[in-house]
């Protein structure tokens, strides 16, 4: 007997996390034995806020018709999904379609992660530099300098040069964090527009960091459209969705043009020169064997460890030039510190 329809709440449609998309996918996975509109009803009683909307909005979809693939975009959820719900769509295996779509979503989340992990902790310490600094000259060199003029004394030339450089950084706080905040917006944009994201995307690919989580993106992707069933082929047309590079993207389209002209996989990807040599051999030695999913999905640890090396490496050199910083600041305001304490005690004396 069908259940009665619940009441939908009207949650802004904001766009679903991977996070949140992962989770409702593995959820769905598991119930998709009872059909998709029991499935969907069912996740909707376990979900809260905008999933559960989504979930109930997407059950009235599938009762009248629509592709649950379809469903997902319409409702927002993370678009690594759909290549996944296409295929199960046309299998008619929609739990393992799921299942494939929260695995990959899962994982991709992990790589995002460890980027805010490693890169999260330098970057508070240097916020935390600017507002001591800040601190010190706004409320305890002020005092100084007001009991050196009631003395008639003459501030250490440091001292005035530590004020007067905190005194010009407060006045000109506002047109930093303006800047800061139009330079974000800049990029934004700037990403905004297909060729200019291109041009971007090919520096970040200089980086060892960018390149390795590059490198994994495409081999979870090839790996587990692979498994889902899609052709070589297929699994190149996707995989570019999946990828965040621009530049990345536009090579794995190219290379699957050049493929399908009679070239190997391997060396169209060699001459867009985004992956790493490692990626090449394993693509190489894949298709000698017909084996290009196992080996690709036996190298995803491999390469997702290179890429938290290089983003540690990364993190590890801007922690040292913050240390160093550090050191140098409290050195600094030390000894403008120190000198009006000695010629005060000097005075005294």
């Amino acid at each position: 007997m069908m259940r009665p329809r619940e009441k939908q709440h009207n949650f802004p449609k904001r766009p679903l996390s991977e996070r949140e998309t992962a989770a409702f996918c593995l959820q769905l996975s598991a119930l998709s034995a009872s059909g998709l509109p029991e499935a969907l009803l069912f996740a909707a009683e376990s979900a809260k806020g905008r999933v559960r909307a989504a979930a109930l909005a997407m059950r009235e979809d599938v009762l009248a018709g629509m592709l649950l693939s379809e469903a997902f975009e319409k409702e927002k959820f993370s678009s690594a999904v759909l290549p996944f719900l296409r295929l199960a769509e046309r299998s008619g295996s929609y739990e393992r379609g799921l299942a494939l779509a929260a695995e990959t979503s899962g994982k991709r989340v992990r790589l995002k992660e460890a980027t805010r992990g490693t890169l999260g902790y330098p970057l508070l310490l240097l916020v935390l530099l600017f507002a001591v600094f800040l601190v010190f000259a706004a409320l305890i060199l002020p005092v100084f300098e007001e009991t050196f003029a009631e003395l008639g004394l003459a501030l250490p030339a440091l001292t005035m040069a530590v004020l007067a450089a905190g005194k010009s950084l407060l006045a000109a706080l506002p047109y930093i964090a303006g800047g800061a905040v139009l330079l974000v917006l800049l990029v934004l944009l700037l990403r905004k527009f297909p060729a200019a994201r291109e041009k971007l995307d090919v520096l970040r690919l200089c980086s060892r960091a960018e390149k390795s989580k590059t490198a994994a993106q495409f081999c979870l992707a090839l790996s587990m459209l692979l498994r889902g069933g899609a052709t070589l082929a297929e699994a190149l047309g996707m995989a570019p969705s999946l990828l965040s590079n621009a530049r990345a993207k536009e090579g794995v389209r190219r290379a699957r043009e050049a493929v399908f002209a009679g070239c190997p996989l391997f060396e169209a990807l060699k001459e867009e020169r985004i992956f790493p040599p490692f990626l090449l051999s394993l693509l190489a030695a894949g298709e000698k064997s017909g084996s290009v999913g196992e080996l690709l999905e036996g190298a995803l640890p491999t390469l997702e460890a290179e890429y938290a090396a290089a983003i540690k490496v990364r993190a590890n050199v801007l922690r040292a030039l913050l240390f160093a910083l550090l050191a140098a600041m409290l050195v600094l305001l030390f000894a403008a510190l120190y000198e009006p304490i000695l010629l005060l005690l000097t005075a005294g004396t």
